[in-house]
């Protein structure tokens, strides 16, 4: 039903966009299929090594931990990709199809992808922290307190997210490179990284090592995807941002440190609220000087 309802709106609105057909020869059709099947199919190819790491690692925790445990994992992610994931399709729509249209100047991209993994680490930072903050009381509300046992899991998943973010953003650039037998074979290798840091922290960590085995995956994945990009396109990250992660991964660190030790009470709160307060005043500080988030703000209650 959401595929129909998606396809009718785009539908809808392409239609008034009144873009004129054009028709194609033979031999241009030909040339484009030719084009598309050698990106798509190793594309697509790629998508069903990430599916399998996951069944391997949920027979795994079936074999190892039991049903609970299988339940804890999924329950887990579904809330880290169900409401930070979707800023990753959010960027997806606007991001790729930029680069793509750059693809062939490397100066270009370098500039882009900078500004997107800015831009992306300072949305989600903020949100992350709150994440961790109200993990216990998110998984309270969605499901019920006998799920607390993945709230650890949740806190190394988030901190994940934020190098999957980087990763995400600086990896983009094979994909409009049409690179398709590298983006594959790193596709391959970053699905058995993660198989096995997976299985192997589980066994050592239980459910909350696999929080952690996601975080260590995409750091792994990200160092591998800038040794390849950097030697063969010369495209480079900012230090600033080597610098900004670390300021924010030990944000994040030390309040997964906090929660460890820490009961939830007025201190509590009052401490993971001032962090998050900081984060949130650095984050939107700096997006404004950025793409001027007051004036976007301004403009859209002058309307109302």
């Amino acid at each position: 039903m959401l595929s129909v309802s998606t396809f009718v709106f785009a539908y809808h609105y392409e239609r008034k966009l009144g873009i004129k057909e054009v028709k194609a020869t033979k031999e241009e059709q030909k040339a484009i299929s030719i084009d598309v099947l050698k990106m798509g199919l190793p594309l697509a190819a790629s998508e069903i090594f990430p599916i399998m790491a996951s069944y391997l690692i949920r027979l795994n925790i079936s074999s190892q931990g039991g049903v609970e445990d299988v339940g804890l994992y999924s329950a887990g992610f579904a809330i880290l990709n169900g409401y930070v994931g979707m800023i990753f399709t959010a960027m997806s729509s606007d991001f790729i199809p930029r680069l793509s249209a750059i693809s062939d100047d490397n100066k270009a991209c370098e500039d882009t992808i900078n500004s997107q993994v800015v831009l992306s680490i300072l949305i989600l930072f903020p949100i992350l922290l709150a994440l961790i903050t109200f993990g216990k009381l998110v998984v309270w509300v969605l499901y019920s307190s006998e799920f607390f046992p993945m709230t650890g899991m949740i806190y190394w998943g988030a901190l994940g997210m934020l190098w999957k973010t980087l990763n995400w953003c600086y990896g983009c650039v094979f994909v409009p490179k049409r690179d398709s037998k590298i983006y594959f074979s790193l596709s391959v290798l970053s699905a058995v990284i993660y198989l096995g840091v997976s299985v192997l922290l589980y066994n050592i960590w239980g459910v909350t090592g696999l929080g952690a085995a996601f975080l260590i995956s995409h750091t792994l994945d990200f160092s591998i995807a800038y040794i390849f990009i950097t030697r063969k396109y010369h495209i480079y990250l900012q230090r600033s941002i080597f610098v900004q992660m670390a300021v924010f991964t030990l944000c994040i660190l030390a309040l997964i440190y906090m929660n460890t030790i820490l009961q939830m009470n007025l201190l509590y709160y009052s401490l993971e609220g001032l962090i998050m307060i900081a984060a949130t005043y650095h984050s939107f500080k700096r997006l404004n000087s950025l793409i001027d988030l007051k004036g976007f703000f301004k403009s859209k209650f002058n309307k109302k």
